[in-house]
């Protein structure tokens, strides 16, 4: 198995942070390892539950909302909006 190279793991952390991808809190050890110091944790990317997102779209005048799909930190939220009345 291939070591975690600090590098190319601190790459890796501003991938998915660029493409918006938020991440659970890294252990401090973790952080350590690749020597990426602690206050640059972004204490607001943090991930929220699914239901709590679809209770949001349910809020705002959405009708059957699900999530669809699920893997990891990605899902497909989906809603339909009722029409206006005319």
């Amino acid at each position: 198995m291939e070591s975690l190279r600090p590098a190319r793991a601190r790459r890796g952390l501003r991938e998915l942070r660029t493409r918006g991808i938020a991440d659970p809190p890294p252990a401090p050890r973790v952080l350590a390892a690749i020597d990426e110091p602690l206050e640059h944790e972004d204490p607001s990317d943090r991930l929220l539950d699914v239901e709590t997102q679809l209770t949001w779209l349910r809020e705002l005048g959405y009708d059957d909302v699900d999530c669809y799909w699920k893997w990891l930190e990605m899902a497909l939220l989906v809603g339909l909006k009722p029409a206006e009345a005319a």
